[in-house]
């Protein structure tokens, strides 16, 4: 039986790594508000993507489908607005919907041609003035949409369009050239935009007008953080906040590499500079210093506490407004930071725990039980049919996750959840992945290679136990898993309109 609706805030992040609170025994970072929302609510440890890049992953949480049913195979990738969406189904439903920030859903860039009216992520339809001056959606289902572009980008989108009016000196401030000290590299700066005009700040000056502004009927707002993906560079005070000589880089040594495959090592030496989750930078990674690393570390941790302000406000507002009490509230990432892990960075083909794995923490009035853990594997698959749930319709037939609630609040959860990942610049590159409590296995289509790692023994995925013997029954296992996870993941998109 449908439950009574309750409103939601939902808050993403792009690019955030699970180890990055301090409720995850994070001892650098400085989230007390994220904390506090675990400790009033519930913290699952092993969240993971559908596909670990920003549209892939972003067209699952809203289509409740995993990549290859909505077809965002990668980024660069539009979503076919034809597919149904959760923001449709609580729209329909009487829910007002709202997506604050970043949608990403759409090519921020076109190789050629000219601007569409209708690709409203694209800086050039708004340079040349397509997008109506009273245009916020409807978008992808949700009634309503402010909308920022690209990461510490403020010359267009909603954003642009608001600060032309009230501040345009800070504009172009957004970029490298105009970086409070100079860099030691090019990712990694100190960010000149005054705080009061930072995406992440209108973001949450967005969010509490929405929630002022609710009214009686039931709502769902999305606020969408562009932080705290590449490159990596926080405003003042944030930006000093942390101290690089205090940062923890990761250690790696050649010995790790043993047993990764030839694409791992080929992208650590430099061999190629380009992948899927390439950026400025991204061919430099034997020539940056522990200097360079712990920059990004201190920018990363700058950006990773001015989000957890902005949550603090948005968690401050729902208290001062009365919506506490009827408010679901959580958040999460679109993926993960490889952060130094194995020498990598950013993003891209590589199956491991900071990239695949993300913070998650939800307080759900009547679902969870303060200070709790959900163990077990998560999917953000289930994001979906979670929203319909607390908004009290049924769930989509297309949608081909399950309601986390249940888990949420204290029952079973997921045995094992899929993550998959096929490349762009490497044709021959798929990445297939079964993840449960204990194991994580990848396998390489078209290739006589695996990965295996047993994560309650070798957290970091040091060693790999493909192809050893001692490992053989959970291999198989494993494999097994792998078979049924996959056959699952075919949806069934677009329903048939007649039996033949």
């Amino acid at each position: 039986m449908p439950r009574e609706p309750m409103n939601v805030v939902f808050i993403t992040t792009d690019q955030m790594r699970a180890d990055s609170l301090g409720c995850a025994g994070n001892l650098i970072a400085r989230t007390p508000n994220l904390d506090r929302l675990a400790a009033e609510g519930v913290r699952a440890e092993r969240m993971y993507v559908a596909q670990p890049l920003c549209m892939p992953s972003r067209s699952t949480i809203i289509t409740g489908t995993t990549p290859r049913t909505h077809g965002v195979w990668t980024n660069g990738v539009a979503l076919d607005p034809d597919i149904p969406t959760f923001g449709q189904l609580l729209s329909d439903a009487g829910h007002h919907t709202a997506l604050i920030g970043k949608a990403h859903l759409r090519p921020y860039g076109f190789d050629g041609g000219a601007a569409d009216p209708m690709e409203v992520e694209r800086e050039d339809t708004w340079e040349q003035g397509l997008v109506p001056d009273d245009w916020h959606g409807p978008y992808y289902g949700f009634d309503h949409v402010d909308l920022t572009l690209r990461h510490h980008y403020l010359k267009q989108g909603h954003i642009g369009r608001d600060l032309r009016e009230r501040a345009p000196e800070s504009i172009e401030l957004i970029d490298i050239e105009h970086a409070l000290e100079e860099p030691t590299w090019d990712v990694a700066w100190k960010n000149a935009v005054p705080l009061e005009h930072h995406p992440s700040t209108w973001i949450t000056d967005r969010t509490m007008q929405y929630l002022e502004d609710a009214g009686d009927e039931p709502f769902f707002v999305w606020a969408s953080f562009p932080d705290p993906h590449h490159s990596f560079t926080a405003p003042e005070p944030y930006c000093d906040h942390f101290d690089p000589a205090d940062m923890r880089i990761p250690e790696f040594t050649d010995a790790d590499l043993d047993g990764k495959p030839p694409h791992v090592r080929d992208v650590i030496e430099g061999r190629v500079v380009k992948h899927e989750g390439w950026g400025p930078g991204a061919g430099d990674l034997p020539a940056l210093t522990d200097t360079d690393w712990r920059q990004i570390h201190a920018q990363y941790y700058g950006m990773v506490e001015l989000i957890d302000d902005s949550v603090g406000r948005i968690l401050d507002a729902l208290e001062e407004l009365g919506l506490a009490e009827n408010t679901a509230v959580i958040f999460t990432s679109d993926h993960g930071e490889l952060f130094g892990d194995h020498g990598l960075l950013y993003k891209g083909p590589f199956p491991y725990e900071g990239l695949y794995r993300l913070p998650f923490v939800a307080r759900i009035p009547g679902i969870t039980r303060a200070g709790t853990t959900a163990a077990g594997p998560g999917t953000l698959l289930d994001l979906a049919p979670t929203f319909a749930d607390l908004a009290g319709v049924e769930a989509r037939p297309s949608f081909q996750g399950r309601s986390m609630l249940p888990w949420l609040g204290g029952g079973e959860g997921r045995d094992a959840v899929l993550v998959e990942f096929v490349s762009r610049y490497y044709p021959e590159l798929t990445l297939m992945t079964a993840v449960t409590a204990r194991w994580k296995l990848t396998h390489y289509p078209n290739a006589d290679r695996g990965e295996l790692y047993d994560l309650q023994e070798d957290p970091g995925e040091l060693v790999n136990r493909w192809g050893d013997p001692a490992a053989a029954d959970e291999q198989r296992e494993m494999e097994g898993r792998l078979l049924d996870l996959t056959a699952n993941a075919i949806g069934r998109l677009p329903p048939p309109l007649s039996h033949a």
